[in-house]
């Protein structure tokens, strides 16, 4: 899928996320790209710039607005990412969430950015059948869907709430949260492949 500008093509992507069980340039100025090790590097590649060949993918802001959330639950829940800053509004969010009736998925995030690294949409669906699926915790499934908004690629292996089957944890543990804070921190697009071991 491609969107046109004038006379340039940016290519747009789309990632879907699906938990099995799952429960510009602004930076959140809470921590510099000086103060990383290589292994903080390696982490954000690992999970976030392996989608752009080493370069970052995340929103042009750390405000993004989140349109569906209308019940106080699901805002607590996208507020336990404290490294960004939520609007609620009632349509239009750069971040939508809704039900969707599934019998394969407990939550699922459709995540667009294009090829400069700059994330634009993301729609996340919650199962109907959350429950009856023993899904876990609904909110624990939002807080991991909207992780995978804000720029988390793939699942953890952790023991967290970004892990494939969140059903039991709510914690976003300290590893997933510096590694937004330094995606944050960083440039859209920006390549991380000359802090990464050879």
């Amino acid at each position: 899928m491609a969107k046109r500008f004038g006379d340039g093509i940016i290519l747009t992507f789309v990632l879907i996320w699906v938990a099995a069980c799952g429960s510009g340039a602004t930076s959140s100025g809470s921590v510099g790209e000086g103060d990383r090790s290589v292994k903080d590097y390696e982490y954000l590649h690992q999970h976030n710039a392996v989608l752009l060949n080493g370069k970052t993918v995340r929103w042009p802001s750390t405000t993004v607005t989140v349109s569906g959330a209308t019940g106080g639950a699901w805002r607590r829940a996208i507020g336990r990412w404290s490294e960004l800053d939520f609007i609620f509004v009632d349509t239009g969010g750069e971040i939508d969430l809704r039900y969707a009736h599934s019998d394969d998925w407990c939550g699922r995030a459709d995540r667009r950015f294009d090829s400069s690294g700059m994330i634009y949409g993301c729609t996340v669906r919650i199962s109907t059948s959350h429950e009856r699926n023993g899904c876990g915790i609904e909110v624990d499934t939002v807080t991991h869907e909207v992780g995978h908004c804000i720029g988390i690629h793939g699942e953890t292996h952790d023991g967290g709430v970004m892990d494939l089957t969140a059903a039991g944890s709510n914690e976003i543990t300290t590893a997933v949260r510096e590694m937004i804070s330094l995606l944050y921190a960083l440039p859209v697009g920006y390549d991380v492949t000359s802090r990464l071991t050879r």
